[in-house]
């Protein structure tokens, strides 16, 4: 038996939630190129500024297959009676991206990070059980592999979740999964290795990092700079949810979306200071809790499954996002 396909899809309906964020508006932003129709769905609630994410869908708002509908996914009563007055025809895919996110916030919010993460992945998944939507794409995180010390980590990896918000991200993974097995649709879930790129959160270490830096201010470092990242550019990860939205395979499963490359901390920000020509002024702190020394994705799977082909370097990566670090830094968004 085969491990799995793709569809072929050069349209089609899609619903995304999270959609103004940093992941759901670059893939909306794909799937408005590819010729689909797109539902977003955002309730604007985060941690920060709900004007940046209001800019992400205002390039969108002119196109005729694009509708937004402001509102929290787990309001499962008026999610559907905005999809019955708005949507007509079926919905092909699901993609669930919204969520709360952020290690070190979750420590003093664990019942929100429950109840937004696996609470509205189970709003998700009736909806998609009463409205006959055949496949879900999951994003879920590397988060959850935790502290596993065998890297690269496939997908079959023991998972050793450290901190609230990869609880509860692992813990919406296995109800997708057992969704999956009694309710006819597909899942696939989608484990996304640290995303950088334009429109990253500012709280994120490599756009707080450059915004710090143009505006002179100092770098907040936890640790002492050794941490091993892998970090993935926002156009690959795009590329690998808009693979696993066609996927054809199981009726559950686990892809991993990572450059595979992990690099310090501190090559991040020596790289930055040359981009920026500007000598950061690193504020050491001590290790966080939740924090992991390292995050490393086998994307042996992924692109045996998928055909997953992460391209963008960091340099490369760093210089496409620029624009965005100085829009950060002239608001004085600095995370």
């Amino acid at each position: 038996m085969s491990e799995g396909g793709r569809r072929s899809h050069t349209g089609g309906t899609a619903l995304v939630t999270g959609a103004a964020g940093f992941i759901g508006s670059g893939l909306v932003r794909r799937l408005l190129h590819d010729e689909w129709t797109v539902v977003g769905i955002d309730s604007f609630d985060e941690f920060y500024d709900p004007a940046l994410k209001r800019g992400n869908v205002a390039p969108f708002e002119a196109d005729p297959r694009f509708s937004l509908v402001e509102l929290d996914i787990r309001d499962t009563g008026e999610l559907g009676r905005r999809l019955d007055r708005d949507v007509t025809g079926d919905i092909d895919v699901v993609v669930h991206a919204a969520a709360l996110t952020g290690v070190r916030q979750s420590w003093s919010r664990p019942i929100d990070y429950y109840d937004v993460n696996v609470g509205g992945t189970a709003a998700v998944l009736e909806l998609m059980g009463r409205r006959s939507i055949p496949h879900l794409v999951l994003v879920s995180s590397s988060s959850v592999y935790g502290i596993n010390p065998d890297v690269p980590w496939p997908e079959d990896a023991l998972p050793q979740p450290v901190s609230v918000y990869a609880h509860s991200k692992l813990a919406a993974e296995r109800l997708a999964a057992q969704a999956a097995a009694g309710a006819g649709f597909s899942v696939a879930a989608t484990r996304l290795f640290t995303v950088y790129g334009p429109g990253q959160r500012p709280d994120l270490a490599i756009a707080n990092f450059a915004a710090r830096m143009i505006n002179g201010e100092p770098i907040p470092v936890f640790g002492d700079g050794s941490a091993l990242r892998d970090f993935t550019y926002i156009d690959d990860i795009v590329d690998g949810l808009r693979a696993a939205m066609d996927y054809t395979g199981r009726p559950f499963e686990i892809f991993n979306l990572a450059r595979s490359r992990p690099l310090e901390l501190r090559h991040v920000i020596t790289a930055l200071e040359q981009l920026l020509d500007i000598e950061a002024r690193v504020d050491y702190r001590d290790t966080s809790r939740g924090d992991v020394p390292r995050t490393w994705g086998s994307i042996e799977k992924s692109g045996r499954q998928l055909d997953y082909r992460p391209a963008t370097d960091l340099e490369a990566g760093l210089e496409a996002s620029l624009p965005w670090f100085h829009r950060l830094a002239d608001l004085g968004i600095c995370g």
